[in-house]
């Protein structure tokens, strides 16, 4: 018998601090990236590898919304603070709704304001955020 695995996006929850972030763009919104590799190789000239193992808890996560939702105006005004001298940092936690977590960090923060595009239809805005001393989940 194979396996089978149920996927639905709407189990994906997304909690900054107070705020539950939604309005998810209609195909990929989530990506979460390490800051680090997690065993880099070095090759000397005689052809000796040293691995070292680097200790960089810090992930990138990109979060896509769709134009105009609650979420676009929660990280703006985050990203704001941060254009005025002021890094305002919380906990950020990813979640299936099984309670399953895919990442959860006790500190991270937007990195800057998305680019903006218009046109005929409305289109997406993707936001980078840092984590500090982050923990993954299943990949």
């Amino acid at each position: 018998m194979s396996e089978r695995v149920i996927y639905n996006c709407k189990d994906i929850l997304i909690g900054l601090g107070p705020y539950r972030l939604t309005g998810y763009a209609d195909d990929a919104f989530l990506s979460v990236e390490d800051m680090a590799e997690e065993a880099a190789p070095t090759a000397g000239c005689d052809g000796a590898v040293v691995v070292s193992l680097d200790p960089n808890p810090c992930s990138k996560v990109t979060i896509t919304n769709l134009y105009g939702v609650q979420a676009n105006k929660i990280l703006n005004n985050l990203a704001q603070r941060l254009r005025d001298g002021e890094l305002q940092t919380f906990p950020l936690l990813i979640k299936k709704r099984n309670g399953e977590v895919l990442l959860s960090a006790e500190e991270a923060w937007v990195a800057k304001t998305p680019n903006s595009d218009f046109g005929r239809k409305a289109g997406n805005r993707q936001w980078i955020l840092y984590t500090a001393d982050s923990e993954r989940g299943s990949v």
